[in-house]
């Protein structure tokens, strides 16, 4: 087959795989890629790095590191040649979180800064500050709050020149997490009431949940379980108009958590076990249902 048609079917497979993604077909993809990988397996294009790519964040998706991590390599390898363009940019993002989910942390943060440096050189601030929040992220999970906030301050000046909302109520719902697991509460609820507010502006339900939610938590934390309930209440009522079962999980583990400080040990019983019931259905043998059973055992003694 000549190069010529080679990428024609290439990039005839780049659209349909697109399309794929768009409606998070995560399976579709691989079959697809599976089946037709002989087909550009020795060829080097454009197309051929897009749906690398694609097939690498699917892969993620479907939690086959491994594969995803050895597709997206290949992606790299294809648009290096290119110089420093934002699709290599992008590769790095998706390779940077493969990485952070496989534990290599330093690798990551390797990645996801030569993402940064790329979106930062093309003047491409969007990208720039997605780099920046995934950097953010990755010091969360350490527990390096320090730098995270640290990062995550640098990402909302980006924020605030494209007057970008909707990241600016995410960020400051991340920055008062950041503070809350530094023991400073009221800068903490200061930019959890902030992103509270903001989330109700742009009409982000989801975002607006996960804000009551964290607001909850850390009047937990403060032992005013009054406001605690109320708001967590809220973060409940919202997640019913949404589809996040993961979010609804960690939802009902706080509620278990606060009934249980307030000595209502058989509500906190009955809320940790319908959580852990939940937690074992979408993510067994993971955090979200070690936490429950944290909690349960306390209970329990």
């Amino acid at each position: 087959m000549n190069d010529k048609n080679a990428s024609g079917i290439n990039g005839a497979m780049a659209h349909y795989i697109e399309s794929l993604m768009a409606v998070d077909d995560f399976a579709g993809v691989v079959r697809y890629y599976e089946s037709h990988r002989s087909e550009f397996d020795n060829t080097a294009d454009i197309d051929t790095a897009v749906i690398l790519r694609h097939t690498s964040r699917a892969y993620a998706s479907l939690t086959n590191y491994p594969v995803a991590l050895k597709l997206g390599r290949l992606t790299q390898t294809i648009f290096s040649c290119r110089g420093d363009t934002i699709d290599l940019a992008e590769t790095f993002i998706i390779i940077g979180g493969i990485l952070r989910n496989m534990g290599e942390m330093k690798e990551a943060e390797k990645a996801f800064r030569d993402a940064e440096s790329i979106f930062r050189s093309n003047d491409c601030p969007e990208g720039q500050s997605r780099a920046l929040n995934l950097l953010a992220g990755l010091f969360f999970r350490k527990a390096d709050y320090s730098n995270a906030l640290s990062v995550l301050l640098d990402a909302i000046q980006i924020a605030k020149r494209q007057k970008d909302s909707e990241k600016l109520a995410y960020m400051m719902g991340n920055i008062g997490r950041i503070y809350s697991f530094m023991g400073d509460f009221d800068e903490a609820e200061k930019h959890m009431l902030i992103n509270i507010e903001m989330s109700h502006e742009i009409g982000k339900i989801i975002e607006l949940a996960r804000a009551y939610m964290s607001l909850g938590y850390l009047y937990i934390q403060k032992a005013n379980f009054e406001n605690a309930k109320t708001n967590l209440t809220e973060a409940a009522e919202l997640l019913n108009q949404c589809n996040s079962p993961r979010d609804e999980v960690m939802c009902m583990t706080y509620l278990g958590e606060l009934e249980y400080r307030m000595g209502e040990n058989d509500e906190s019983r009955k809320t940790l076990l319908i959580a852990l019931a939940q937690a074992e259905q979408i993510a067994p043998d993971t955090t979200l249902s070690g936490r429950v059973m944290r909690h349960l055992a306390e209970v329990h003694v």
